[in-house]
């Protein structure tokens, strides 16, 4: 079986480079290990369509890479994740679609809303600081929306309760969830939330509600975070395409890898 690995153009993996690239490098090893011919590129060297391959399994998040990824899978080419669900992951379409599913969310605010409150870029994934902003208060909601020059945004409740990472892969028994703080930060937001209180609540229903949204998602590799308040109530408020899995690499590789495999049987 012939497989491409594409990694994530840099600016999308905003202080978290290597670990990105870590975790293609290591589901590439557990698929040559178990006989495949293997090749990488990274998606800035993305730019036909010409692959004698069998499976991608790609990072990628431009828009040409999607749609030249798009091209492939209508040939027949089996690409994970697919270029629809990556799609699906820009905050405007992962909201209505985990909504319409009846996955639990952070309510969006429209006219009327109360601080503090999170401002987000409605488009697309987090390049930078400025695309996910915590607002406490009407003058510094002005300035964020001034300084976004007219870039289309949502407005979000601020959950109180433990901010929650979580990891899986669907297809798989594969799930990992652990405090947010006690993970790699980009930007220091989970500060927001404080030191958790490590409020109980079922990790079979987390990882319920996690794979739903995957599955409405379309997605295969996934991640995101969730809000758990003092009554065990479980909130998502972000969910991305293949995350970087640093804290769980080994084991989520191997099902990455496991997962394709099966499906190409």
């Amino acid at each position: 079986m012939n497989i491409l690995l594409i990694y994530r153009a840099k600016e999308f993996s905003p202080n978290l480079v290597d670990n990105d690239t870590a975790i293609l490098d290591k589901v590439g090893h557990y698929l040559q290990e178990a006989g495949c011919n293997i090749s990488f590129i990274h998606e800035e060297e993305f730019s036909a369509v010409e692959y004698d391959v069998d499976v991608v399994m790609s990072m990628c998040r431009r828009t040409e890479s999607l749609n030249l990824l798009t091209i492939m899978e209508e040939k027949g080419i089996l690409v994970v994740n697919s270029p629809q669900s990556v799609l699906n992951c820009s905050r405007d379409k992962m909201y209505h679609i985990l909504c319409a599913a009846d996955i639990p969310v952070a309510n969006e605010y429209d006219d009327e809303y109360k601080f503090p409150l999170w401002f987000k870029n409605r488009q697309g994934w987090s390049k930078s600081k400025d695309d996910v902003v915590f607002i406490s208060n009407a003058t510094e909601l002005k300035r964020v929306i001034s300084s976004s020059k007219g870039k289309p945004y949502m407005l979000f409740e601020h959950l109180e309760g433990d901010l929650i990472k979580f990891y899986g892969v669907e297809d798989s028994s594969f799930f990992f969830w652990m405090y947010a703080s006690e993970n790699h930060s980009k930007y220091n937001l989970e500060q927001h939330n404080g030191a958790p209180h490590h409020y109980p609540f079922l990790e079979e229903q987390l990882h319920h509600i996690c794979s739903d949204a995957a599955k409405a998602m379309g997605l295969t590799a996934y991640g995101g975070d969730c809000i758990i308040d003092s009554n065990g109530m479980i909130k998502i408020i972000d969910f991305n395409d293949w995350p970087s899995f640093s804290k769980c690499r080994e084991n989520a590789s191997k099902a990455i890898a496991a997962t394709v495999l099966k499906r190409k049987k």
